[in-house]
């Protein structure tokens, strides 16, 4: 069976495995073991979710300094959050939508309500996972600017996920004083559990757990080019949870200012509190702005180097290309190297053999070149096999291969082509090198080739073999006058 995971290292610190859970169970090995052991992990993630109900987590009131806030401890997210970095997105996703729906089943909601309410943590796990995939992030958080990156990104992933707290409040229709507790003990609860926990234990364990898995990973490597589309989307999303963020706060301040109206509190009170509302709202405002500013100067920066990335590695590709015809390209004769054409030939041997597909090769060699050489010259010999060369190129199909084998040899390999076939292309090579001279300083030289032919038979185990037939038959050729073709039987 074909593998469906592609078992290979990796040494990024942010991984991704392919979720094909059912693949993966068929494919055995460690592929299933991990499956397995990812089904365990949900059958603990899932009703961890029922603990922050019956224990009351929500909505815990903590008091600072005579201010009052909330935070809310929700266990599957402390497990879920690591998933996403060692394993991937649709790993942890799945796990945490079935905790969210089994509380809210457990907690009397509507079903309609649970299936919409259950998003809120894949939600918040999306914001994660879309920041990994924009930006160069290690999981061992060890430097600092990459510490508050995290620190920022879970804030963002928090509010994101608080969004689920008004889908509460609506479909059990409390009112704003029993949504706000909600609303802020889970994203200030997930932000804190996540910078103070979450983060450690991807500190201590990432090296561990991912050189454990790391034959299952689908390296998810820091990304040399960063897609605009992921980017933009990145960009709009976070830009939208900080303006939801600052549009909520204002909204709940104004309402629960509304309330105190219909209250007895005097005129001065009030106006005091609306005061204190709107001295906390500009201030909170020009941040919101500062925000979006720096958003876009960082999107367009990450637009930049990534054109600067994008061309460098186009040119690197093109020198790498360069000097890979360079390396197995002949620099007198343009045609492939020994080395490169030996490659060629066993790759063809091998698809031939694999396909049941005819394959053979030719052996030419200039005659006579011994005497070009003595009598006029090393640079008319160069010529000599120059021209050779091309009328050789010039003489075969698009799909042969044709190379230097050495000093004025040559060798053709012809892929799915019988013994009849290769006589064909053989004799087009010896008519079009023996019609026409060779046009040289010294004067125009009638220049012939001998050819050994020879094709793929059962007892050959290897190019090597089929080769060395070519090469007698070229010998033969020589025995029997030069200027002509043999072919081996």
């Amino acid at each position: 069976m074909e593998e469906v995971i592609k078992l290979t290292e990796t040494n990024s610190s942010f991984a991704n495995i392919p979720f094909k859970p059912l693949a993966m169970l068929r494919q055995g090995g460690k592929a299933r073991d991990f499956v397995l052991f990812w089904l365990l992990g949900c059958a603990i993630i899932v009703p961890s979710s029922v603990i922050t109900r019956y224990l009351e987590w929500t909505g815990l009131e903590l008091s600072l300094s005579g201010m009052s806030i909330y935070i809310t401890v929700y266990i599957p997210m402390l497990l879920c959050v690591p998933i996403v970095f060692w394993f991937g997105y649709f790993w942890a996703a799945i796990p945490a939508y079935l905790a969210t729906f089994l509380v809210a089943y457990v907690g009397g909601m509507p079903l309609g309500w649970i299936l919409l309410f259950s998003f809120a943590n894949p939600l918040s796990l999306a914001f994660y996972y879309l920041s990994l995939s924009i930006l160069p992030k290690h999981t061992k958080i060890n430097v600092f600017v990459s510490l508050i990156g995290f620190v920022l990104i879970s804030l963002v992933a928090s509010l994101a996920g608080s969004s689920g707290s008004f889908i509460w409040a609506f479909a059990n229709k409390v009112g704003l004083n029993n949504a706000l507790p909600v609303w802020q003990g889970w994203w200030v609860g997930g932000w804190l559990q996540t910078t103070f926990i979450v983060l450690p234990v991807l500190y201590f364990f990432s090296p561990v757990v991912l050189k454990l898995s790391a034959a299952l990973h689908s390296p998810n490597s820091v990304k040399r080019v960063v897609s605009y589309r992921v980017l933009t989307l990145a960009t709009i999303a976070f830009v939208t949870v900080l303006v939801g963020y600052v549009a909520t706060a204002r909204f709940i301040s104004i309402e629960q200012l509304a309330r105190l109206k219909s209250t007895s509190m005097s005129q001065a009170s009030l106006l005091t509190i609306d005061n204190a509302i709107s001295g906390m709202s500009y201030p909170l405002f020009i941040l919101l702005a500062v925000m979006v500013a720096l958003i876009f100067l960082i999107y367009k920066a990450i637009i930049y180097w990534s054109e600067v990335l994008k061309n460098a590695n186009k040119l690197l590709n093109e020198k790498n290309i360069e000097l890979e015809m360079l390396a197995s390209t002949d620099e007198l004769t343009q045609l492939l190297m020994r080395r490169k054409v030996m490659e060629v030939a066993q790759i063809e041997f091998d698809r031939a053999r694999r396909n049941s597909q005819w394959l053979s090769v030719l052996m030419i060699d200039i005659d006579k070149f011994k005497r070009i050489n003595d009598e006029y010259g090393h640079l008319v010999g160069d010529k000599v096999i120059s021209d050779v060369a091309g009328r050789l190129k010039q003489s075969v199909r698009p799909y042969d291969s044709v190379g230097r084998y050495g000093g004025e040899e040559f060798i053709v390999v012809l892929p799915n082509s019988t013994l009849e076939d290769a006589m064909v292309i053989a004799e087009r090579i010896l008519a079009s090198i023996a019609n026409l001279p060779v046009v040289t300083d010294k004067g125009d030289l009638c220049v012939t080739v001998s050819i050994g032919a020879a094709s793929l038979q059962e007892h050959d185990k290897n190019i090597p073999s089929l080769i060395e037939h070519a090469d007698q038959a070229l010998l033969s050729a020589k025995a029997q006058g030069r200027n002509c073709i043999q072919r081996h039987q």
